[in-house]
């Protein structure tokens, strides 16, 4: 009995928050209700299906996961060992933050792989959105080219709030070189050909973005992320993008950032398959790229922050779209 009272309370909620749905909701229920004589059951699976992601988006949903971090064993040899936690984050304080998905980078194979990130990355932010989670934009250096978009114009009229204390953080040193054509695994000049981000990425009206190296401003992000934090009471924050090596461990919005002003290990993140390195195998410590990157990888978990899968979502929205289909 409670669960039906409680069902229709949040209906007249949803409807309040969108009228337009009420005619067409009214449609399905006189439709069903013409063929089947009245049968409630079917109406209220018709009324759930037009109301669940209504209810989702204004309520928001756990963000189930796992993380992965890594320690050094305490017994037997000293090794690293992978350790996973799974969370159940509350996703409207949850955000995830795409860093540097340009259209075109001067090292040709970093413009390939950003291309081959787009698609699953898309998907996997769509179900974030979905689910509740904040969005975040970090384009360096193209911040210009959406300065009349909504979601650049949203987190300017942000409420200023005043940084925390930098504290110093130490950590050993990043495991991968970088001096051989600044970490490019094909023979090219360095420039700067970016105009804006890879147009594949969908930026929506309910997205952020935060500057990224404005040139007269260049800890913009920062302050712009922290309005962010605590406009939203964020508690954690899940990067992705490229690279990781570089840009999402060193920006001012970055890792490093957000440990200095106080995150904690298990508050920060990235999305393991949907980062690239920028790295070529002529530097040390002489790997493929695949491994650089994986390497890479286990440097954040041990020193910095935890990893994800993106198919902790993805799996969740499978999920979601055969119950659906089961109505």
């Amino acid at each position: 009995m409670l669960l039906f009272f409680f069902f229709f309370f949040k209906q007249k909620t949803a409807y309040e928050m969108l009228r337009s749905l009420v005619g067409s909701e009214m449609c399905i229920r006189d439709s069903i209700n013409a063929e089947y004589g009245g049968a409630r059951k079917t109406m209220l699976s018709s009324r759930l299906l037009v109301l669940l992601p209504l209810l989702i988006a204004a309520w928001g949903h756990p963000l189930h996961m796992t993380l992965r971090h890594q320690h050094m064993s305490t017994t037997g040899r000293q090794e690293w060992q992978p350790t996973y936690h799974p969370v159940a984050w509350e996703s409207e304080r949850t955000a995830f933050v795409v860093v540097d998905m340009w259209d075109q980078h001067w090292c040709p194979s970093a413009t390939t792989r950003v291309s081959e990130l787009a698609t699953p990355m898309n998907q996997f932010l769509k179900q974030a959105r979905r689910l509740g989670a904040l969005i975040v934009w970090a384009p360096s250096d193209v911040t210009s080219f959406y300065n009349t978009s909504t979601a650049r114009l949203k987190t300017l009229s942000l409420p200023h709030s005043h940084l925390p204390v930098i504290r110093n953080v130490t950590v050993p040193t990043m495991p991968l070189g970088t001096d051989t054509d600044g970490g490019c695994d094909v023979n090219h000049t360095i420039g700067s050909p970016w105009r804006r981000q890879i147009a594949s990425l969908e930026i929506h009206d309910q997205d952020y973005l935060i500057a990224a190296d404005l040139p007269r401003a260049p800890m913009a992000g920062r302050q712009e992320l922290w309005n962010l934090v605590r406009h939203r009471h964020l508690e954690q924050i899940i990067y992705l993008g490229v690279h990781e090596n570089m840009c999402i461990l060193g920006r001012p919005f970055a890792i490093e950032a957000m440990t200095s002003l106080g995150f904690k290990r298990h508050q920060l993140g990235v999305v393991r398959e949907l980062v690239d390195v920028m790295y070529t195998p002529k530097d040390p410590p002489y790997v493929s790229h695949h491994d650089g990157l994986n390497l890479h990888t286990s440097y954040v978990e041990k020193f910095w922050a935890g990893s994800v899968s993106m198919y902790d979502l993805l799996t969740t929205s499978a999920a979601y779209n055969t119950s659906r289909a089961e109505f």
